[in-house]
């Protein structure tokens, strides 16, 4: 067992279901983004990561218990993902300053705006280089 499918086995049953979609989502989202780089899974700060790899398209994405104790999806601060993902969606997600985005428990109703914010983050870099 690697060090991201140890730090999940850590959490309640809920917060393992919600964590294993949005890790599912990652990685289908990166198969499907052209320009994504791979997909490597880490812990950073003690967190679930996922970067890309060969190129480094995009900004890390993390995922962890907030503040509340429910989950979020965090980006880099200095990144300005957090105003472009509230840009396009201003009411479906409950934003955090510039790096935290809370996610509901049942993703149904958002994976679509959450799926284009996921490919948003893994393209990141290289867009901002083509800007």
């Amino acid at each position: 067992m690697n060090s991201v499918d140890q730090k999940i086995a850590q959490y309640d049953q809920q917060s393992k279901m919600l964590i294993q979609s949005v890790r599912e989502m990652v990685h289908k989202v990166a198969a499907s983004t052209q320009g994504c780089g791979q997909i490597v899974e880490a812990l950073k700060w003690g967190q679930i990561s996922f970067l890309t790899e060969k190129p480094k398209s995009g900004t890390t994405l993390r995922i962890d218990k907030n503040a509340t104790g429910t989950l979020s999806l965090y980006v880099n601060c200095n990144s300005n993902m957090i105003a472009e993902a509230s840009a396009h969606y201003p009411n479906m997600f409950t934003y955090v300053g510039a790096r935290e985005i809370v996610l509901p428990n049942d993703l149904s109703a958002v994976s679509e705006p959450l799926e284009h914010i996921i490919a948003m983050a893994l393209t990141y870099h290289k867009n901002k280089r083509t800007k």
